[in-house]
């Protein structure tokens, strides 16, 4: 039977509709990357939350890293995402939809067969929909930090990914409130924000919260492996050599004269005496009558 003018106009609506439709949803911060299909996992009974352990073997050449976080790890816990291969092997702890105070509650409550070498803690994103507040999201994180700080002497906190379903002035403020909480714990926190451009919307899934799997997941596990790698293996510091320095001393110029000034020797004039000139005695040669009294003699001068 043919198909009327009628039919393809139902279609070409539609396809308008759809278009529409799609349109408004990047509009309205969404994705378009793609996920693997969720897998249910076991609820915790302390938390309600659905709640996964991923704790490889233990190797003696090989340090090992255990991540906690929310659903971001779900896609590495269920083998859709691989960490690359090296010198460091990941354990996970996802409890998806998971705050601050979800994963303080968990990792207390959770019991390893060995002891990891590091801890990282994936920024809790939760906390902007948990929370009533941003100094709520740090008193709980701040306390989550306390708790993972006492048990596990190595940890650092990675930046959570952003959103595009929330506001990026508030997601700000998070990032910047748990900056503060560890720099008052002297942890060190790892900013991946930049490496996450929002425009790119192939970098998340439909909700625009969690990350697809080709595109925004590969770039958390770089910089997650990244930032694990220099926590534990640290760059060593520059050897700066140091050389006292010598001074310089520089001689002071002679005074140069003038060349028609010439040296005058100045002879001292003699001082007069105060003593009275005495007349000069000429010398007596010969006889020379001298009178005494009333007679005469001769003195005989020779």
């Amino acid at each position: 039977m043919p198909r009327g003018k009628s039919f393809f106009r139902s279609e070409a609506a539609k396809f308008r509709m759809a278009e529409r439709s799609y349109g408004s949803q990047l509009q309205q911060g969404c994705g378009t990357g793609r996920r693997h299909f969720v897998r249910p996992w076991p609820k915790s009974s302390l938390t309600g939350r659905q709640r996964k352990l991923v704790i490889p073997p233990k190797f003696p050449d090989k340090k090992l890293v255990l991540v906690l976080g929310c659903s971001h790890l779900r896609a590495i816990a269920d083998g859709f995402v691989t960490m690359p291969d090296g010198i460091l092997t990941f354990g996970f702890l996802s409890i998806p939809g998971g705050s601050a105070a979800d994963l303080k509650l968990e990792i207390e409550n959770t019991v390893l067969t060995h002891q990891p070498d590091a801890l990282c803690v994936l920024a809790p994103s939760n906390n902007l929909t948990a929370s009533r507040s941003v100094s709520e999201a740090g008193a709980d994180f701040a306390k989550l930090m306390t708790s993972v700080t006492k048990r596990f002497p190595n940890v650092f906190v990675l930046d959570f990914p952003p959103r595009l379903n929330c506001e990026v002035k508030d997601q700000d403020l998070l990032r910047q409130e748990f900056r503060d909480v560890t720099a008052r714990m002297s942890v060190k926190y790892c900013s991946i924000a930049e490496y996450f451009p929002l425009q790119d919307r192939k970098l998340w899934v439909r909700d625009g919260v969690h990350l697809s799997d080709d595109g925004g997941m590969k770039i958390l596990v770089k910089w997650l492996a990244h930032h694990s790698y220099q926590k534990l293996h640290p760059p060593p510091e520059p050897q700066v050599s140091f050389r006292p320095s010598v001074p310089v001393v520089t001689p002071a110029p002679k005074p140069q004269r003038s060349p028609s000034t010439r040296r005058t020797a100045i002879t001292p004039e003699p001082k007069p005496s105060l003593l009275p000139s005495t007349p000069a005695v000429k010398p007596l040669v010969g006889d020379h009558p001298v009178n005494q009294g009333g007679g005469s003699f001769i003195i005989r001068m020779r």
